[in-house]
């Protein structure tokens, strides 16, 4: 699962998720996202939605590499 975490910058918090290493060529290193809000038990809640996201899209990639990657290898 990629590592979130929160970050506050001039009174508003972002989340920034750390990407696994085997997608760091396609994605980057991090993720960053503007949570848009300056309360922060609002921005936690917001949080652990947007990782579960971010860890659904990470998945997918992943099959979508994989399955190129089997279709490639039986060519």
């Amino acid at each position: 699962m990629p590592t979130p975490y929160m970050l506050r910058r001039h009174h508003t918090w972002y989340l920034r998720i750390h990407v696994l290493a085997d997608l760091r060529h396609i994605v980057g290193q991090y993720v960053v996202r503007f949570l848009k809000m300056e309360d922060r038990s609002l921005a936690q809640a917001r949080t652990v939605g947007l990782a579960f996201y971010a860890q659904d899209s990470f998945f997918k990639i992943k099959m979508k590499l994989a399955a190129l990657w089997i279709a490639d290898m039986n060519v």
